[in-house]
């Protein structure tokens, strides 16, 4: 079964080579394409979505909130940002937001692809550029905070959310730990409830902000 893509972007020649790039993998299938938010919005009421590559430099809407229309309209399809800029802030927002993935211009079009299969999966993927920031950002941070961000979290939370932002799913962390999936899930709404994310994609930033993950 091919993943199914919808490509958001402005520019016409910029969703021609991207489609033209992602026709070269065999297990993804774009689907349809957009201009702007709104009509990605329409597209994606009516097409049956896996995955949406949301690239808007020029729009009166920005990425973080046409991602949050897409979401709201289809919880479905699994947001992919795509952006010139190393912008944390942004990647930040567009995490909240809801997407899976941040991926800068400058990357190979296999770091795409790769984000388009990983969000298919329920996972978050970052370019390493912006995984980098994160570092760096929370290098600069860490001394100045008094006490443990995560000191609430019980120590099994605490794997959970590790092994949660190095990519695992509820399965295989389940396996891990050698617990039921519902053990996990439970862990994960009680991690996520302490730490006040209400997204996958904020527990890896978390993770990621504060050293928790092997990446």
């Amino acid at each position: 079964m091919k993943i199914r893509v919808l490509l958001v972007d402005g520019h016409r020649l910029v969703r021609q080579g991207l489609r033209s790039l992602l026709d070269q993998c065999s297990d993804i299938k774009i689907v349809g394409e957009a201009d702007d938010g709104p009509e990605a919005v329409e597209l994606a009421r009516r097409l049956r979505l896996d995955v949406v590559v949301l690239d808007l430099q020029k729009s009166k809407l920005s990425r973080a909130g046409a991602a949050r229309q897409l979401l709201a309209a289809d919880p479905r399809p699994k947001v992919i940002c795509l952006s010139a800029e190393k912008d944390l802030r942004a990647a930040t927002e567009e995490l909240r937001a809801g997407a899976l993935g941040y991926v800068l211009h400058e990357a190979d079009f296999r770091d795409l692809a790769d984000a388009i299969r990983a969000g298919m999966r329920g996972e978050v993927y970052l370019s390493l550029a912006v995984v980098q920031m994160l570092t760096k950002d929370f290098a600069r941070s860490a001394g100045a905070e008094p006490d443990s961000p995560y000191g609430g979290l019980s120590d099994r939370e605490l794997t959970v959310l590790q092994v949660i932002a190095d990519g695992n799913t509820t399965k295989e962390i389940a396996r891990h730990l050698l617990v039921s999936a519902k053990a996990v899930e439970s862990h994960r709404c009680n991690t996520m409830r302490k730490l006040q994310v209400d997204s996958i994609a904020g527990l890896t930033l978390f993770a990621l902000r504060h050293g928790l993950t092997s990446r």
